[in-house]
């Protein structure tokens, strides 16, 4: 069964969590703040939701923090 309620998560939130009418909106970032719901560190460990749990992932403004290995 579908529920009924959409949920976005903004990956990489920081302090300003993405706001929706639309949706349920999780914040998710590697630092606390106020307006993150989950503080989790991507490059440690998957994350920590089923698959599927979110109907649209966020991340903007995130690429510029990802490090960049060259082997």
């Amino acid at each position: 069964m579908r529920r009924m309620e959409k949920i976005l998560l903004d990956l990489g939130c920081g302090n300003l969590k993405y706001q929706s009418e639309e949706y349920k909106v999780i914040g998710l970032d590697l630092s606390e703040g106020e307006e993150v719901d989950v503080t989790h560190d991507l490059t440690e460990e998957k994350l920590p939701f089923k698959d599927k749990y979110f109907d649209v992932v966020r991340a903007s403004h995130i690429l510029e923090h990802i490090e960049h290995n060259e082997h």
